[in-house]
């Protein structure tokens, strides 16, 4: 929880060589409006970005492979993000009470999670 409600944070650019960003990492960060995560990130920890309820922009990079749990939960400002057909694993509600649109690639892991768990979809070309 390295900046568990820093309510003055509002863009982040995660630098390079992490490779995970931790559980609960940025929960609460009500102010923050966007994050830019570069490649090498593989994972992105549950709860890392729960409640930010200003976010309106983070890029995922084609080096992800898991989102946890509530990782963007109740982040309601967040209209689309693009998840990387790299992803393999998307934890219970990552995307819960978001209302965002996820951009997939057709057949990848990310479709059929937001098919399962009715999350508003769209595919794209991979």
């Amino acid at each position: 929880r390295a900046f568990f409600a820093c309510d003055s944070l509002r863009e982040i650019t995660i630098p390079s060589g992490v490779t995970t960003i931790g559980s609960g990492a940025f929960w609460g960060c009500v102010s923050l409006e966007r994050i830019i995560i570069p490649e090498g990130v593989k994972r992105i920890g549950s709860r890392a970005f729960f409640s930010c309820d200003n976010l309106k922009a983070v890029e995922l990079p084609n080096s992800l492979v898991s989102i946890g749990s509530g990782a963007f939960f109740q982040c309601c400002n967040m209209s689309s993000v693009t998840v990387p057909a790299s992803v393999t694993n998307i934890g219970d509600l990552a995307f819960g009470k978001s209302g965002t649109t996820l951009y997939v690639s057709a057949g990848s892991y990310a479709e059929v999670y937001a098919k399962h768990y009715s999350v508003r979809y769209k595919t794209i070309q991979s």
